[in-house]
């Protein structure tokens, strides 16, 4: 049985190579990380928000009158508010509050579900 012999450069070689490749690896995997690179920390919102969804419509339209609106029937102040809730939520609104008189709001035909909820 022949054995494979290999010269002493070879092996002087191979593990110069793999030492190289460790320190490479141990330097990434080992480094801090640089400043700056961190995601920065954020404080979750808080305070009341207005979301406006579309609600549905069966069950909007057998709720009672009391929490029910056409979008006509509010005020001025409502209806900006309203309108930009569709876009996205409203942080600290001032025309609607937790516990809104106004459930439903009927706008262009379609029912919606108006709520604030308190986000702490």
């Amino acid at each position: 049985m022949t054995r494979f012999r290999r010269s002493a450069s070879f092996w002087r070689v191979s593990i110069v190579v793999a030492l190289l490749g460790l320190t490479v690896v141990g330097g990434c995997l080992g480094s801090p990380p640089q400043s700056g690179s961190a995601a920065p920390t954020t404080a979750p919102p808080s305070g009341e928000v207005l979301t406006v969804s579309k609600a549905n419509q069966t069950r909007a339209e057998q709720q009672p009158a009391a929490v029910k609106a056409n979008f006509s029937e509010l005020s001025a102040d409502r209806q900006d508010e309203f309108v930009s809730a569709l876009e996205d939520d409203v942080r600290e609104p001032t025309a609607w509050s937790p516990g809104t008189d106004v459930e439903y709001v009927r706008y262009e035909g379609t029912w919606y579900w108006v709520t604030v909820v308190v986000v702490n």
